[in-house]
């Protein structure tokens, strides 16, 4: 399945709600590395999803080998806050642990670490 259907038909709603981190969390950062990738790569996009004993890795991979680079917020006229992009990145920066992009032979890979809190 594509990684945009994936994320639009809710594939990473079945993350256990009781697990953190919380499904929300998991959908908001695939969807936003999935958008990114769509608009910037202009190709196939594959999502992956593992999961390990104390977090989960989502990654992206598309044809694309420049890297996401995080937009600065700004209020200026020109750049309103009602615009519609370069907020993704600051949004994943916001919600990953820690992420990471690197070449895989055929474009990049967007990796995102999202720790499991042990309870």
């Amino acid at each position: 399945m594509p990684a945009h259907e994936a994320v639009r038909m809710g594939v990473v709603r079945q993350w256990p709600a009781f697990w953190p981190p919380s499904a929300d969390v998991v959908e908001l950062a695939a969807s936003e590395i999935v958008t990114n990738a769509l608009i910037h790569a202009g190709s196939d996009v594959d999502l992956r999803l593992r999961i390990f004993e104390d977090h989960l890795r989502l990654e992206v991979r598309d044809s694309d080998t420049n890297p996401p680079i995080p937009s600065a917020l700004s209020l200026t006229e020109d750049e309103a806050p009602e615009a519609e992009h370069g907020r993704g990145m600051l949004i994943v920066e916001s919600l990953a642990d820690e992420w990471t992009s690197y070449p895989n032979g055929q474009g990049k890979t967007v990796a995102l670490k999202l720790v499991i809190p042990q309870l």
